[in-house]
């Protein structure tokens, strides 16, 4: 059996994206004035977070069956 998609699903797509995407700029932009390193890691440790949220959230209403 299949889940629909939820918008949840469709957060957490992008979200991964986004990380992919700044997991590549952390080592090009190294010169960078405004996306310094420090703040390039703190995007990718928030995404991180927010990834792992959204999964155990949308593992948590599996369980309850609210899908």
């Amino acid at each position: 059996m299949t889940h629909k998609r939820t918008a949840l699903d469709a957060l957490i797509s992008e979200e991964e994206k986004q990380l992919a995407y700044w997991k590549v700029e952390v080592n090009t932009r190294k010169g960078d004035k405004y996306f310094t390193v420090e703040r390039m890691e703190t995007i990718i440790k928030r995404l991180e977070s927010s990834i792992e949220m959204s999964k155990k959230h949308r593992e948590e209403n599996k369980e309850r069956k609210v899908w």
